[in-house]
């Protein structure tokens, strides 16, 4: 049948009629995208001690490992992202181990309106109809995407399992004519930590500290200066809190009620003492009765 039909399709063309189509041109085949991966060194006391390394996928997610060995201990993170077109994670996944080696298992998800997290320490489930990023327990860092998702919404952020957090620009230098800018980030412990950027492509660039740093593969030399404006930008800092927080006392005093205070002489606590205090010096302490109650 084959031939039979292949002779009546010579015929009919050598009878005039117009050969058939010709197949549709097909698209040139491309190779994908590659990945782009970006590396960071750690460093402790003046030695390397870990790397950490972040690629970015064709599809856009992204893949970090963080490893880090100081004194014999430290974490290793095999980490995967994923964000949401307002910026905030959509997926996380980690595994490793944490700094003293117990085991790291951790998930994160946002989809429907809900959020859900789980790892070896806790479970979690929230709503998601507000932005709000999820902090991990997982070493690491997820500075690059934190900190430029708080930025785009104002400065401050929610975070995942509760708490909010705050990014403040604090400072800028340019290094061997590098440009970067440093925030402040607050909401996580007693005191900010401190973030540097590149101010021409915007990307994370690292942090530092006098004990240790994490700089871009190639940008050692430039923790020396970095640290040295980080000191002047925090002595800055605090020197403005201190002005704005300053107030002069009352004339008559301070009145520090429910106080501990310690009897040295017979070397024992007294409980729910009143302490007052005029200038620099402490004028009584006693039980509250003795005191005349504070005006309303």
């Amino acid at each position: 049948m084959r031939a039979f039909g292949l002779v009546v399709v010579v015929v009919v063309a050598a009878c005039g009629s117009p050969p058939p189509p010709s197949p549709p041109p097909q698209p040139a085949k491309t190779a994908p995208l590659p990945a782009k991966t970006d590396r960071w060194v750690i460093f402790g006391w003046g030695h390397k001690v870990g790397t950490m390394t972040i690629m970015s996928n064709p599809d856009g997610t992204f893949a970090e490992v963080y490893d880090r060995v100081d004194n014999g201990r430290g974490p290793h993170v095999d980490a995967s992202l994923e964000l949401g077109s307002d910026g905030m994670l959509d997926q996380f996944t980690a595994t490793g181990h944490h700094e003293l080696g117990n085991a790291l298992s951790e998930t994160f998800s946002r989809s429907n309106g809900r959020a859900h997290w789980k790892s070896e320490a806790e479970e979690g489930d929230a709503a998601a109809t507000k932005p709000a990023f999820y902090n991990p327990l997982a070493e690491g860092s997820i500075d690059p995407w934190l900190i430029p998702a708080a930025l785009h919404a104002g400065g401050a952020l929610s975070l995942y399992p509760s708490g909010t957090m705050h990014v403040d620009k604090v400072g800028d230098a340019t290094v061997d004519g590098r440009a970067l800018i440093c925030y402040a980030v607050s909401g996580f412990a007693l005191a900010p930590y401190y973030a540097w950027f590149d101010v021409a492509t915007g990307a994370y660039f690292g942090w530092v500290e006098p004990d240790g740093a994490m700089v871009p593969e190639g940008a050692e030399k430039l923790i020396e200066p970095l640290v040295t404006k980080q000191t002047a930008i925090e002595a800055a800092r605090a020197a403005d809190i201190a002005k704005r927080a300053e107030h002069e006392p009352p004339a008559a005093g301070l009145a520090y009620t429910h106080a501990r205070v310690l009897d040295v002489e017979r070397g024992k606590w007294i409980a729910d003492q009143t302490v007052v205090v005029v200038g620099d010096t402490i004028r009584a302490v006693g039980p509250k009765p003795r005191f005349p109650p504070a005006p309303k």
